[in-house]
Formats: structure tokens, C-alpha cells, sequence
């Protein structure tokens, strides 16, 4: 017993520091992964090695693989992590094989997946029974890889599969993030679209071409509330202009009237100068007048 736990002891912190490793790692190969187009791969643990070297041959071609190499460790959410991984990728690659089709695990991925409405595309690498093959997935054509000499050539097939609508797609996954963040957040207003952007998808959700997948509720919901809110903030935006606008004449209307009456007061000042001038004027002659008269009177002519 003390042996086991002394074990115990020794490989925690171990598996602890793995974690974070991995961690660390994870986030280099995300940020290296941001410009090229995601493919999340759902397989069975024992179909491990064939999968490693799909990895490799997808990296190889330009694409970036999302999948789950590693153990889940201590405190760490696993299916949350899977439903992330999920929800950044643009397609879901399902390795068929009898484990796979049985395993609980690749089923909720699947599932998962259909409810995002993923673009999904699956490859049978072993026979199986069509009546196992999940739902989402017995409606597809399956890219057959069970010869392992046409490895390269199947991969090739698969790729060029894979580019099909890519720019689309690429745009699926981009506003589904963005919606699923939208909801998760108790959609606030901050989060959505703004002027171009919204215009942007709104042709997005017109262009989807005849294959492609479905946008999802939640993206068609994050859209048409974007739509919403800005025509509000159009309307309150054109209410007050209007107001200024009204305002302003307002303001005109009232200086134009302002304008008049000073014109009206200053005629009348104009007016009343020329009366006190007139009238200066005639007091002024007739006091001449009159100081002639009297010169007269004080020294009549000899």
C-alpha cells in the first residue's frame, strides 16, 4: 500500500506538468493554425496509427488538423474541450471502423457536430455495418480508405473534397463562433455585428451554395438581431438628425424674425432722425428769421 501511494505521489505532479506542456503547446499550434482551414478528426483510440498518419498527410497538404492525442487530465473538462475543437473547426473528419461506430464517445462527437451543422465527411477505413454508421453521417457518400498502398491517392481524393466551398465553409465556422459566443454570453448588444460585417453575411447566408450545410439557428438568430439593431441605431441616429435639423430652422426662424424687427426698429430710428433734422432745420431758419428782423428793428436804415 505504501509503495501504491508513493507512486501515486510521484506521477501526479508529472502528469501535471505534462498538462501544461500540452497546454502551452496546444495554444503555438492554434495560432499557427489560424489561416488555414480546421479539420477536427473523430476516431477510435485503436485506430490510432492510421490516424497520426492522416494528421500528417492533411498538414502536409495545408490543412490543420483538430484532434485529441493526448489523455485528460486532472481538472480538466474533456467534453468541453472536444465541443470547442468542434465548434473552431470547418469540417468534422469521421475515421469509420467497427471500434468507432461503437464507441459512445465518437457518437456524441458526431452528434455534437450535426447540431452545429457541421460540414461532416466520412472515410471508412474498415469495414462496417451501414446499420451502425450514426444518422448524421448514413446520408454521406464515404471516402474509402481500406488499401493501404492508395493511401497517398485517397488522401489526395479526400482534399480536394475538402476544398469544395472552402470559403464558405470558412465562413460557417466564423460567424458560428461568433454567434455560439454571442448566446453563451446572454446575447448582449455589444457583440454584434456592425455595418459591413453584417452586410457580409447577410450576402454569406444568400451565396450558401446547394451543398453546403445549413447556418444554424443560432447564427440565423445572431444575424437578424444584428439587422435589428442596426436599423434601431439607424432610426435613433436619422430621429436625431431630424430634431437638429428641426431645431436649427427653429433657431433660423427665430434669428430671420429677430432680424426683421431690428430692420423695422432701425427704419424707424432712421425716420425719427430725419423728422429731428427736419425740424431742426426749420427752427434753425426761422430763428434766423427772426435775428434778421430784430437787427432791422435796432437799426432802421437812415
Amino acid at each position: 500500500m505504501r509503495k501504491r501511494a508513493f507512486r501515486m505521489l510521484k506521477t501526479g505532479p508529472l502528469r501535471l506538468c505534462r498538462a501544461a506542456d500540452h497546454a502551452a503547446a496546444s495554444d503555438v499550434a492554434s495560432q499557427e493554425a489560424t489561416d488555414k482551414a480546421k479539420v477536427f478528426i473523430s476516431y477510435s483510440r485503436k485506430d490510432r496509427a492510421f490516424v497520426d498518419r492522416l494528421t500528417i498527410a492533411l498538414k502536409e497538404r495545408g490543412f490543420a488538423p483538430l484532434i485529441d492525442h493526448t489523455d485528460i487530465y486532472v481538472f480538466e473538462d474533456w467534453w468541453q474541450r472536444i465541443q470547442n475543437l468542434i465548434v473552431q473547426a470547418d469540417t468534422i473528419l469521421f475515421v469509420l471502423s467497427p471500434d468507432s461506430v461503437s464507441s459512445q464517445t465518437c457518437k456524441r462527437e458526431v452528434e455534437f457536430a450535426a447540431s452545429r451543422n457541421k460540414r461532416l465527411a466520412p472515410i471508412e477505413l474498415r469495414p462496417v455495418d451501414t446499420s451502425t454508421v450514426p444518422d448524421a453521417l448514413e446520408r454521406i457518400n464515404f471516402e474509402l480508405f481500406e488499401d493501404s498502398g492508395m493511401f497517398e491517392q485517397n488522401v489526395d481524393r479526400l482534399t480536394e473534397a475538402l476544398q469544395v466551398d472552402l470559403g464558405w465553409i470558412r465562413k460557417h465556422t466564423e460567424f458560428g463562433e461568433q454567434a455560439h459566443s454571442w448566446a453563451a454570453a446572454g446575447r448582449p448588444r455589444g457583440l454584434l455585428l456592425r455595418s459591413s460585417i453584417l452586410e457580409e453575411a447577410e450576402h454569406w447566408i444568400a451565396a450558401r451554395p446547394n451543398n453546403a450545410p445549413m447556418p444554424t439557428p443560432e447564427i440565423k438568430a445572431y444575424i437578424a438581431e444584428s439587422r435589428r439593431a442596426a436599423s434601431r441605431h439607424r432610426d435613433v441616429v436619422i430621429a436625431s438628425l431630424t430634431a437638429g435639423l428641426m431645431v436649427t430652422m427653429g433657431l433660423a426662424g427665430v434669428a430671420l424674425c429677430e432680424s426683421a424687427r431690428a430692420r423695422q426698429a432701425f427704419d424707424k430710428v432712421e425716420q425719427l432722425a430725419a423728422t429731428l433734422q427736419s425740424v431742426t432745420d426749420g427752427c434753425s431758419r426761422q430763428f434766423s428769421l427772426a435775428t434778421t428782423a430784430s437787427v432791422a428793428v435796432v437799426h432802421p436804415k437812415e
